[in-house]
């Protein structure tokens, strides 16, 4: 299963108040995502972090990932 690093705009909350003026200015959060590839398909890439049970292919954590929200993708290259 490939590892891969998505960078990513995540959408965020804030509860403090603020000005029209700021709020014109705002942006998604910019985040690196490190984890396997479970799959991709036409709407999304699918991550987890941990793997285990191997009979049962048991996946922990996932994270699904819109391609609208990538800014970038990479796959690491397996040297074993």
């Amino acid at each position: 299963m490939p590892t891969v690093e998505v960078v990513w705009g995540d959408a965020w909350i804030s509860t403090g108040d603020i000005t029209l003026k700021k709020a014109l200015k705002l942006k998604p959060v910019k985040r690196r995502t490190v984890g396997y590839l479970v799959s991709e398909n036409d709407e999304c890439v699918v991550l987890c972090t941990d793997l285990y049970d191997d009979e049962k292919r048991v996946f922990n954590a996932p994270m699904v990932i819109p391609w609208g929200w990538i800014y970038e993708y990479y796959e690491y290259v397996d040297f074993s």
